[in-house]
């Protein structure tokens, strides 16, 4: 078993993940910045829907190769996430909306 370090940088939201694992093919990882699953093989890199990955792992029992040993949440993720959203999201809890008109607003 040959073990490698990576510093990868997520192409989705430029979040910077650094982890040790396994030199194998493909090597899944979470990216904390997106909420997505990176995907890095040989030749490439690319992103998938975290919930997707997670309903592929169970059904087919993928195996842990390895740990994430830090995360740098860029700038550009940061800003899908602020207190001005949060305090929005707050605001619009506080309201007596039906389930629909919820889902319409945070869309």
């Amino acid at each position: 078993m040959v073990i490698g370090e990576y510093i990868v940088t997520c192409p989705n939201c430029s979040t910077e993940v650094r982890l040790v694992a396994e030199v194998v093919t493909p090597i899944m990882f979470y990216c904390h910045g997106c909420d997505r699953t990176l995907v890095l093989t040989n030749e490439s890199m690319f992103t998938l829907p975290f919930e997707f990955v997670k309903e592929l792992t169970e059904k087919h029992g993928v195996r842990l190769c390895g740990n994430v040993l830090s995360t740098q949440i860029s700038k550009v993720a940061k800003q899908l996430i602020n207190k001005d959203k949060i305090s929005e999201l707050h605001n619009l809890l506080e309201q007596k909306l039906d389930v629909q008109d919820f889902i319409n607003k945070i869309n």
